[in-house]
């Protein structure tokens, strides 16, 4: 009998241990979902444990859950977002302009 979809999910990501009914593993983690009601939330915790930025090939934050409030949450909660979205861009930026200056021989920053 084959491989069921999460088997084969949880063996291409299967980083420690074995998959027996019941083991412990650790798995590669390479897409990430996120929506707005908890989304924030966790990425305050990421920032307050020092992770400046998700380690993923994917990351997607889904804004679908808001409702009309007459306070101001959900629009700090959008500028949040926001801010966090655009200063990983400009590290994946600056990383891309690092890796061509070393290609070329040059010292990059």
């Amino acid at each position: 009998m084959g491989l069921t979809i999460a088997q084969k999910i949880i063996k291409a990501h299967l980083v420690s241990g074995d998959m027996t009914p019941g083991s412990e593993v650790a798995l590669r983690i390479d897409q990430t979902l996120t929506q707005d009601a908890t989304g924030t939330m966790a990425y305050l915790e990421f920032e307050t444990m020092g992770i400046p930025r998700v380690k993923t090939e994917l990351s997607i934050a889904y804004v679908d859950h808001n409702t009309l409030q007459c306070g101001f949450e959900n629009g700090d909660d959008h500028r949040y977002r926001e801010l966090r979205r655009r200063s990983n861009q400009d590290l994946q930026h600056h990383r891309a302009e690092r890796h061509d200056d070393e290609r070329d021989g040059q010292q990059g920053v």
